[in-house]
C-alpha cells in the first residue's frame, strides 16, 4: 500500500542512497565542462534515481520496484566543487527527466521477466543452504536502466537475453519484440511499431553564477544559483514504472568570459517529492 504524504528524497549524486551516476561524470562524482562548453570526458551525464532505495533509506523498510510511484516535485541543481582550482566562472546546464509512465504492456513485461527469474530461482540449489549459513540476500526483484550496476542489491542471474542484466530498458525491448511483426505495427492501422512506446521526457536546467570581477573590482556578475524545478498541477502528478529516473544532462555553457582551460566541476543535488506507490 502507498501513503498520502509527500516524502521528499534524494541529496547529493554518487553519495546519497539512490542517486548514480552512470554516464560521463568525474571520478568524484561531478559534471565538469571545458572552457568551450563542451562536457568533459562523455557528452551526456546520466544519472539514475532509483525510489524504491531512496525511499526505503528514509522510511527504514523494503518498498519494492516491482510498484507504479506517484510523483509531484522534482529539482535539479548545481553547486561549486571545493577543490581550490576552479569554479570561478558561470555556468548552465540543460537536459531532461526521463521515466516510463506505467501500461499494460510495460507492467507485464517486467512482470514476465519477474516471474521467470521466480520459475529459475526454484529450480537452483539454495546457496546458503548449502554453506549451512543463511541465505540474506533481497529477495525482490530489483532492476536498473541500462544495466544492473545502477542499483544496489540488483537480481542477478539474469538470461541471455538481458546481457547487462536485469535491466528496464532491455526488458521492454526484448517483450516488444517478442510481439512485434519484422519492425512493422502488429495491426494494420496502427500507427506506431512499438507497444510497450517510448520513454516520457521532462525539460530541465539549472545555473550557478560565481561573482567575477574586472580590475578595478566592479563586479561583473554577482554570485547567483537557480535550480531547475517543477511542481505538478494540483491534483496531478506524473506516474513512474517501478520508481525508475533519469536525469540526462546533455548541454553546457562556457565556464568562464576568461575562457581558462581548467573545466569547472559541480556537483549535481536531487530532490524528488513522491506522494504515494502502489504495488503490483
Amino acid at each position: 500500500m502507498g501513503t498520502q504524504n509527500l516524502h521528499v528524497v534524494g541529496g547529493t549524486v554518487g553519495t546519497s542512497p539512490g542517486l548514480v551516476f552512470t554516464a560521463g561524470g568525474g571520478a568524484t562524482g561531478t559534471i565538469n565542462i571545458d572552457y568551450d562548453g563542451v562536457m568533459e570526458g562523455n557528452n551526456l551525464t546520466g544519472i539514475t534515481v532509483d525510489l524504491s532505495e531512496a525511499l526505503g533509506y528514509r522510511l527504514g523498510k523494503q518498498i519494492p520496484m516491482t510498484a507504479n510511484f506517484r510523483i509531484n516535485y522534482l529539482r535539479f541543481g548545481i553547486r561549486n566543487v571545493n577543490d581550490g582550482n576552479d569554479n570561478n566562472g558561470h555556468n548552465y546546464f540543460a537536459g531532461d527527466w526521463e521515466w516510463y509512465t506505467p501500461t499494460k504492456h510495460r507492467v507485464d513485461a517486467v512482470q514476465a521477466w519477474r516471474g521467470l527469474e521466480k520459475r529459475m530461482e526454484e529450480d537452483e540449489v539454495d546457496h546458503g543452504l548449502m554453506s549451512g549459513t543463511p541465505d540474506d540476500e533481497y529477495k525482490g526483484f530489483r532492476y536498473g536502466w541500462f544495466t544492473n550496476a545502477e542499483v544496489s542489491h540488483a537480481t542477478g542471474g539474469a538470461p541471455a537475453e538481458l546481457p547487462n542484466g536485469y535491466a528496464l530498458t532491455a526488458m521492454l525491448n526484448v517483450y516488444n519484440s517478442a510481439m512485434e511483426n519484422d519492425g512493422q505495427p502488429t495491426r494494420g492501422r496502427n500507427l506506431w511499431d512499438r507497444k510497450v512506446g517510448r520513454s516520457s521526457h521532462l525539460g530541465t536546467h539549472a545555473q550557478c553564477v560565481n561573482g567575477e570581477f574586472d580590475g578595478a573590482f566592479d563586479s561583473i556578475y554577482t554570485a547567483n544559483i537557480q535550480d531547475g524545478e517543477w511542481h505538478a498541477p494540483d491534483g496531478h502528478a506524473i506516474e513512474v514504472l517501478g520508481g525508475l529516473l533519469r536525469l540526462n544532462i546533455t548541454h553546457s555553457s562556457t565556464n568562464s568570459l576568461l575562457a581558462q582551460a581548467i573545466a569547472d566541476d559541480f556537483q549535481v543535488y536531487i530532490d524528488v517529492g513522491v506522494s504515494g506507490w502502489s504495488s503490483w
